[in-house]
């Protein structure tokens, strides 16, 4: 996210979006986006003076199919480490 986009705060973010149902997307699923991620990418944010911001760009980014986090596989480390104990451990059985 570069400063040279369109900020918008992120409180003001669910007005920008279209309304799901007739309602507008609540504030809590924008802070999960920024926080946990949808589909394996994260909303970009950036926090100027203690007010947290995206961008109208950011938000293009996020909901775009094709971009680069997309095609990016997402890899839990938790279970990479576990995958690697259980290789050792068959190696030192022979298997």
């Amino acid at each position: 996210m570069q400063i040279s986009e369109q900020m918008v705060a992120l409180q003001d973010v669910p007005a920008t979006l279209p309304k799901r149902g007739g309602r507008p997307i609540h504030l809590s699923t924008i802070y999960r986006w920024v926080h946990r991620g949808c589909r394996g990418r994260k909303l970009e944010v950036a926090q100027i003076g203690g007010q947290i911001f995206t961008t109208h760009e950011a938000l293009n980014r996020f909901f775009s199919p094709n971009s680069e986090t997309a095609s990016q596989p997402k890899v839990d480390v938790g279970s990479s480490a576990a995958i690697l104990r259980a290789e050792r451990e068959l190696a030192a059985f022979g298997i």
